[in-house]
């Protein structure tokens, strides 16, 4: 006989973070490893981040594209050297008002003017190499033009290229946010689950630790992305909820009736 859920699964997340009628009757109703879970809520997370994109994108003002665009110069770059047809050290200052996009400085320079990142530049264009920030770590990353024996760009390639990849990038960023998040939350339901296993000392399959894990990681998660604390601070959350759900499941010892004695 199929076993009847308690807690219908759109409640679950909510009830994650206190109910242990939810952990309970994912212990003995429910089934698999919680993986599907973990896929509806990737799902979630990859659409709100295409969703935000494209309202981005679609909100970005075309004149901010265009005056960007006029500013770009024809340059070609030849066995690894860069040539522009604009005066030099040429600086693309892309600022709009009443915008909110971010103010980005572009110098592009081969006279030796100019050989290292400031501040206040987005990228630096030397004759033989592109100087940039990496997104992530903010460091300094750069890439030598050797190697290149032939390329060109006109400003009609800038815009091409430009509209192309604001068309693709809601896109883009849905589908990352969908497998980094998906990948990085099923880790560490392995993680926690194998850690409450050896831990916590309990004899269930680990595929219902595994399930219950699942569901305690929403909280802290939640707390998290939203409200951006530390991550030490939400793996010692994690924990609490992991070990919450899993003694949630036990059945009550109730005492045995004292005997009178005799």
């Amino acid at each position: 006989m199929k076993k009847k859920k308690e807690v219908p699964f759109l409640m679950a997340p909510f009830l994650s973070f206190y109910s242990q009628k939810l952990y309970k009757d994912l212990c003995r109703n429910w089934k698999g490893f919680g993986f599907f879970y973990v896929f509806i809520i990737a799902l979630i997370i990859g659409g709100g981040s295409f969703y935000f994109g494209q309202m981005y994108v679609d909100n970005l003002p075309e004149e901010a594209i265009e005056k960007l665009v006029d500013k770009v110069p024809t340059f070609e770059i030849t066995d690894g050297r860069l040539s522009a047809n604009v005066q030099q050290p040429y600086v693309i200052d892309w600022k709009v008002e009443n915008s909110s996009v971010t103010p980005n400085k572009i110098i592009i320079d081969t006279t030796g003017q100019f050989t290292e990142l400031k501040d206040d530049m987005a990228c630096l264009i030397t004759e033989t190499e592109f100087i940039g920030r990496d997104e992530k770590t903010g460091e300094i990353v750069s890439f030598p033009f050797d190697g290149i024996p032939k390329f060109g760009l006109t400003q009609e390639d800038a815009r091409t290229f430009i509209n192309k990849t604001l068309e693709v990038a809601p896109t883009g960023i849905g589908v990352i946010a969908f497998f980094a998040f998906f990948i990085g939350y099923s880790i560490r339901l392995l993680f926690y689950a194998t850690l409450a296993s050896a831990v916590v000392n309990d004899s269930r399959e680990y595929k219902q630790l595994c399930r219950v894990t699942a569901f305690a990681l929403t909280p802290g998660t939640i707390l998290t992305w939203f409200l951006g604390i530390p991550f030490l601070f939400g793996m010692a959350i994690n924990i609490a909820y992991v070990i919450f759900a899993v003694r949630s499941c036990r059945p009550k010892v109730i005492a045995p009736a004292q005997q009178p004695l005799k």
